[in-house]
């Protein structure tokens, strides 16, 4: 799948973290950051093109669990 013409890949990142531990929002996009390279190249888009909306975390559940939700904004 090629998404064609400019736009961008807005990114939302629903969080359920496994525990109560304190979390740091700009490390959790660092850790991702071969994860959205790998969505990227399977869209053939440059990462350039994503838009990270605001992080929404829910309350800790176990295991834990992370949703990447992407939509395609065109220009």
């Amino acid at each position: 799948m090629r998404l064609a013409g400019d736009g961008r890949m807005n990114i939302t990142l629903v969080c359920t973290p496994p525990t109560m531990r304190y979390r740091d929002e700009d490390n959790l996009l660092a850790t991702l950051k071969a994860h959205f390279d790998g969505i990227a190249q399977a869209l053939g888009v440059d990462d350039h093109t994503f838009h990270f909306r605001e992080q929404e975390w829910h309350p800790p559940e176990k295991p834990g669990r992370l949703v990447i939700v992407l939509d395609w904004e065109q220009a």
